[in-house]
């Protein structure tokens, strides 16, 4: 999901949790999953397409809340 789609949705009332997680291919890099009440999950993406990649944990957490979430997941 494109993060200018999530910004214009209220996404908190329609995904039930956000969780942060590593890169598979980057240890040192962290990417945000969001997942629905129906099972399904989507990745954060930017208006290029691109998944949102960053190793500053505080970016991507300063996105989450500014989707509205007041609580998520690390998966290490």
């Amino acid at each position: 999901m494109r993060l200018s789609r999530a910004q214009q949705r209220s996404v908190s009332k329609n995904f039930i949790e956000a969780e942060l997680m590593r890169s598979p291919s980057n240890n040192i890099e962290w990417f945000i999953m969001l997942h629905k009440r129906t099972g399904k999950s989507y990745m954060l993406l930017n208006d290029d397409d691109s998944i949102i990649v960053s190793d500053d944990i505080e970016r991507l957490l300063s996105i989450i809340k500014n989707l509205g979430f007041r609580q998520m997941t690390v998966n290490i």
